[in-house]
């Protein structure tokens, strides 16, 4: 009992340090790396490691969502002063959101040790768009669309993907052709599959209207290889629909 005093009062107690092979990913990519832990002043056995991908909104003042999650197990009894490397792979999540200005991604590596307090590490990275999504944002740009905000959308958690709390989304102002519109949002589900929504104020005799339609779309290989032509022409089709 007097070891596990010692340890529930962060004497003795266990560290542990993940070492990233680097820190910005892209989405669906594999983190790397090692997970060092070294042994306090006294034996303390390990149950697991527990890796949480988390996403931080900035300025929300709720808890950063888990994302991810992955267990790391069997690791046993480390002794006194005793240092061990554990190899880890984690792979992002097609949906996982990107970094950007109000959206924060961190990785906590936590050990499960009886009485120990806050035996964890965090670490955050970067993620950057999935090639998909970079190709559906860069289109969009061609037709003189601004991304002028990266928010989430929470509409269709649960839908495309179970257990997800929101969808980032990326909305776009537009030049003044399309003055009819107020805006347009790209939302990314992951994995190449996206929705388009175009939001209208007006109508042709200029009154005011709230309106939005939605339009579904899947971004592959192929329009990778045309460097977006398809993409380009099929959202020009939707931004001239009145």
């Amino acid at each position: 009992m007097f070891k596990e005093i010692l340890a529930s009062m962060k004497i003795g107690s266990a560290k542990v340090n993940a070492v990233l092979d680097k820190t910005t990913f892209r989405q669906e990519e594999e983190i790397e790396g090692l997970i060092e832990i070294e042994g306090g002043d006294v034996e303390q056995e390990i149950k697991e490691i527990n890796l949480q991908l988390l996403v931080d909104i900035v300025g929300d003042q709720h808890f950063p969502f888990i994302w991810q999650e992955q267990k790391i197990n069997p690791i046993g009894v480390i002794a006194p002063y005793e240092k061990r490397s554990i190899p880890f792979a984690f792979a992002l999540a097609e949906n996982v959101p990107i970094t950007t200005p109000n959206y924060k991604i961190l990785l906590r590596t936590e050990l499960a040790i009886d009485y120990a307090i806050d035996p964890k590490d965090r670490d955050v990275i970067a993620v950057e768009a999935h090639p998909f999504l970079n190709l559906a944002i860069e289109s969009l740009k061609r037709l003189d669309l601004d991304l002028s905000y990266v928010g989430h959308t929470t509409e269709f958690a649960g839908d495309k993907v179970r257990g997800c709390p929101f969808h980032q989304e990326f909305v776009f102002s537009l030049p003044s052709q399309y003055d009819y519109l107020s805006d347009v949002r790209l939302v990314n589900f992951g994995g190449g599959i996206m929705a388009l929504e175009l939001h209208k104020q007006k109508d042709e005799e200029n009154h005011a209207v709230d309106d939005r339609r939605r339009v579904n779309l899947t971004v592959d290989e192929e329009d990778l290889q045309d460097n977006g032509a398809r993409l380009t022409a099929f959202f020009q089709k939707q931004l001239e629909q009145k």
